[in-house]
């Protein structure tokens, strides 16, 4: 033996330091017969007895039962000494023990003496006894080794292996202990040491990792502890179990939790347990190793565990037991989902609805019943609250489910009554009106005394008035009915309830809906003649509906007067007015388009005006006004016209009929003679409207206002705004760019004015431009005008010193004169081509009196002089030839019929440079009767 048993004082008295089980050391094995079957007297002490025996060994060496002697003696040391060792134990003060030294050597002898002697295994095993009271265990050890192999057939055989295989376990040697305990457990069932042998063999295959063994031993243990024994079916555990095998149960189920523990795999643990457990122990198996799991908070393992366990016994009354703490495991994991799933699967697979099961007890039936019944109030609040929120059909099933599972079995709980009528709640919420209204009803009228029937009563009608609503056209009759009936039934029952006069107005309602309004009328003069006082609310809604049936009976003057009184009543409940107003002023508007289809516009305009007094909220109130304008202009009231739409301008910004205020407004300016303010109301227009035609009609005479009451600046920002935002070429455009040109002349703006001018002669050159004659008579004009002012720079150089310089000038602009008058010429408008032969001809004029008039050189003598001056007539004299050609061309075009402005004046300077020929009165009164 290894030194590691010296010292061990209680290697008997535990059989394994994983173990719950305690063992037991060899002198206290009960059943065990250690001493020969011989007769004392039992008056003799056991001392006298010892001392007898001492003395017959001393004289009988010889005798053939002296073996069978000195065993006896032995045995009565040890006895002897193992009760003064209680002695001791107790405190009585005995003398230290001293037999045992001579007991062990008289075995020893007796060993040595009699290796043949028929009890030595006897022998073996007594002074093993000793040996481990004295705590010499590796003597102890020894001796039980020597009785195993020496007398396998002792009845001491199976208690002496289990010794050495304890030794063994306790220092580690695993594989011998194994060994040797299966040695024990090979003798069978019902042999001493079985039991514990099989269970310390488990732990020994354990410690080794040998888990497959371990577990079939651990089951088979399992099986023999619980033969015939029953289980509490609430929380599993086995009733009636004495301490000793508790202890040993609880061991072997905390071997086999840890082993699956480690395996961590839940198809091991249903293949072992299908394969060694008999079926009514499994769940022991499950439920240790699922508490296991949630203590070491491994909570999805215990899901797993009691999940499979289901899964495989579904119908055991565990598998109920087990769902119950799958609920509570998804709690702790916070897993919403999976607790609700968990809950129905419950009350799917393991609630049997209150039916009497064989084989489950009451208390069981009564403890699942209360889980029940608190898993059906979870579920329908929780689906309920889930279809109120995403309104699934999926939601709506399973909430209606448990309602009519939760009825039916548990109809008699205090709160039956509320799950009905949030029962009929849903049924109603989801548009299932016909069964809600069944349902309210039940709740109503078949629990006595209970507070929800009033509402419930009063449900039903609304889903009976619902149920009217949707239903066929073909049923509508009989649902109608059903609907009076209900009511009816409510106002029987509850004549107090504040909802009866909502009920009356509900069926007044039903009766204006089907058109029945003198029904209708009765039921609500009855309702607010009678002797109750209604509360604000209901006053409110009898006289609207008063006002409804009115209006449509189009009795607009009783409408207005009922939707007043309703309009009071909705102001004292402190709530939104607007759609009260706006039957008021509809009312009203109704009056007044009455008065207009009479002709009576004077009080139309009176009902319109007054919309605004009685119902200002109303959307009404601007289409009133705007409809009061437009009759007093029919009714040629400008000022109060103009003032109404003025305001409406202000007051309504973005109503719709803003863009025709400004067209009623320019024209009721221009009536006034506020040619200002219409020229803004046609600019206005061109703003607000999208035909692009008005807009530019509407700048083109906001234009023209502006210029007529001489608002230049406001005409030009128009005008230019018409050029800018309107592409393409139209004569308009060029009679804008026209305008444009006269204005800035008027304010002597001419470099502006030329801007304007050139444009109109750049544009007309386009294609399109050129195909049309009064464009081009713009252009015509335009490039008179910019020549005239070529003519004036060209004309107001003088020839003076430096003469040659001014002379080189003049002549320039002379240049520039006449290319611009050629063009003007080019466009063939006689008016404008007179004008330009006209312009032509004086430009040579001029410049032919410009050099005669020029001054003379300084230092001349009268003879350089003279030749000066008849130089310069040579010089001019051409000039003054094409002067007379320019001018005759014009006279030319009398014959054609072409008489203007620009042909008189060329008579009246021809007539200058040719006297004799042009200055003949009566040839130009010829000539003027001839053009007539």
């Amino acid at each position: 033996m290894k030194p590691l048993f010296i010292g061990m004082m209680v290697l008997f008295l535990v059989a394994c330091s994983s173990s719950k089980y305690s063992g037991v050391t060899l002198s206290e094995l009960e059943g065990t017969d250690v001493k020969p079957d011989r007769q004392q007297p039992l008056q003799i002490s056991p001392l006298e007895t010892i001392k007898s025996y001492r003395q017959l060994l001393v004289f009988s060496v010889d005798n053939p039962f002296r073996p069978q002697a000195m065993h006896r003696l032995a045995d009565l040391l040890l006895d002897y000494g193992e009760q003064r060792e209680i002695k001791q134990a107790d405190g009585s003060g005995v003398e230290k023990i001293n037999e045992y030294p001579e007991a062990i050597l008289i075995y020893e002898e007796l060993l040595n003496s009699y290796p043949n002697y028929s009890e030595t295994d006897l022998v073996l095993y007594q002074l093993a006894r000793v040996y481990d009271k004295r705590g010499e265990i590796d003597k102890t050890a020894q001796l039980l080794l020597r009785l195993v192999s020496q007398h396998q057939n002792s009845r001491y055989f199976s208690e002496a292996n289990f010794r050495i295989a304890e030794l063994n376990f306790l220092d580690g040697n695993y594989d011998q202990a194994a060994t040797l305990y299966s040695v024990v457990v090979e003798k069978g069932k019902g042999r001493p040491f079985y039991e514990q042998s099989l269970l310390k063999f488990s732990w020994a295959a354990f410690k080794q990792d040998r888990f497959d063994d371990a577990l079939e031993s651990f089951f088979q243990l399992l099986d023999l502890k619980l033969d015939q024994v029953e289980f509490d079916q609430i929380n599993g555990k086995p009733i009636d179990i004495g301490k000793a095998d508790l202890e040993i149960l609880t061991d072997i189920l905390r071997g086999m939790t840890l082993i699956f523990a480690l395996k961590n795999d839940i198809h091991e643990l249903e293949y072992f347990s299908h394969k060694y457990a008999q079926a009514e122990h499994i769940h022991l198996i499950f439920q240790s190793l699922a508490e296991l799991y949630h203590k070491d908070e491994r909570y999805l393992d215990e899901v797993q565990t009691y999940a499979a366990y289901i899964a495989r016994y579904p119908k055991s009354y565990s598998a109920a037991i087990f769902q119950l703490r799958l609920v509570d495991a998804y709690r702790v994991l916070n897993d919403q989902t999976q607790v609700i799933k968990a809950k129905e699967e419950f009350l799917n697979q393991h609630w049997y609805r209150g039916e009497t099961v064989i084989g489950f007890s009451i208390e069981y039936a009564v403890y699942i019943s209360d889980f029940a019944m608190a898993y059906l109030n979870d579920l329908t609040d929780f689906y309920h609250a889930r279809f109120q929120k995403a309104k699934l059909e999926s939601d709506f099933n399973a909430a209606v489910n448990w309602y009519q599972v939760y009825l039916k079995n548990f109809h008699s709980q205090a709160n039956a009554v509320e799950k009905h009528f949030l029962f009929a709640e849903i049924l109603f919420d989801n548009r299932h009106y016909q069964e809600a209204g069944d349902e309210f009803e039940q709740v109503a009228y078949f629990y006595p005394n209970n507070e929800w029937a009033a509402g419930a009563a009063y449900s039903a009608i609304l889903s009976y008035q619902k149920q009217l609503e949707v239903g066929v056209e073909s049923e509508a009759d009989s649902w109608r009915q059903r609907l009076h009936q209900s009511a009816q039934k409510f106002i029987s029952h509850f004549p107090d309830d504040r909802r009866v006069p909502n009920t009356v107005l509900s069926l007044a309602s039903d009766d204006f809906d089907r058109g029945d309004n003198d029904k209708a009328m009765l039921l609500l003069k009855l309702l607010l003649d009678g002797p109750q006082e209604l509360v604000s609310e209901d006053a409110f809604s009898a006289w609207m509906m008063v006002g409804h049936i009115s209006f449509q009976n189009q009795d607009f003057l009783q409408a207005e007067m009922a939707y007043q009184r309703a309009l009071n009543y909705q102001s004292e409940l402190g709530g939104q007015t607007l759609e009260s107003e706006e039957w008021l002023a509809s009312s009203i508007y109704k009056q007044a388009e009455a008065f207009l289809e009479r002709g009576e516009m004077r009080l139309a305009v009176e009902h319109l005006l007054r919309i605004e007094a009685v119902a200002a909220n109303s959307k009404l109130v601007a289409q009133a006004k705007y409809d009061a304008a437009a009759a007093l202009i029919g009714m040629e009231e400008w000022r109060q016209a103009a003032g109404l739409l003025e305001k409406f301008q202000t007051a309504y910004p973005g109503h719709e009929l803003q863009s025709e205020v400004p067209v009623k407004l320019a024209y009721v300016y221009l009536k006034l003679e506020r040619t200002a303010d219409a020229a803004n109301a046609y600019e206005q227009i061109a703003n607000r409207s999208r035909d692009t035609d008005v807009q530019q009609e509407a700048l083109l005479q906001s234009g023209q206002l502006y210029r007529q009451v001489n608002h230049l600046l406001k005409a030009i920002a128009v005008y230019k705004r018409y050029v800018y935002r309107y592409p393409g070429v139209s004569e308009q455009k060029f009679y804008v760019r026209s305008q444009l040109s006269e204005i800035y002349t008027q304010l002597g703006q001419f470099d502006k004015r030329d801007y304007w001018l050139n444009q109109i002669v750049k544009n007309a050159g386009l294609v399109a431009a050129q195909q049309n004659e009064v464009i081009q008579y713009y252009a015509a004009s335009a490039s008179l005008i910019l020549a005239e002012a070529s003519f004036i720079e060209f004309d107001l150089i003088k020839l003076v010193e430096p003469l040659r310089k001014n002379l080189a000038n003049k002549k320039k602009k002379m240049e520039l004169a006449l290319a611009a008058y050629d063009k003007t010429s080019r466009y063939g408008y006689a008016e404008f081509v007179t004008a330009a032969n006209r312009r032509i001809g004086e430009v040579y004029f001029k410049l032919s009196i410009a050099l005669l008039e020029s001054s003379r050189p300084a230092g001349l003598d009268d003879e350089e002089m003279e030749q000066y001056e008849m130089m310069l007539e040579e010089q001019a004299y051409p000039f003054e030839e094409q002067a007379i050609k320019f001018l005759e061309s014009n006279i030319d075009r009398v014959g054609d019929g072409v008489y203007t402005e620009w042909v008189a004046k060329s008579f009246a300077t021809l007539a200058k440079l040719l006297p004799v020929k042009y200055a003949k009165q009566e040839l130009i009164i010829e000539v003027v009767d001839d053009l007539h």
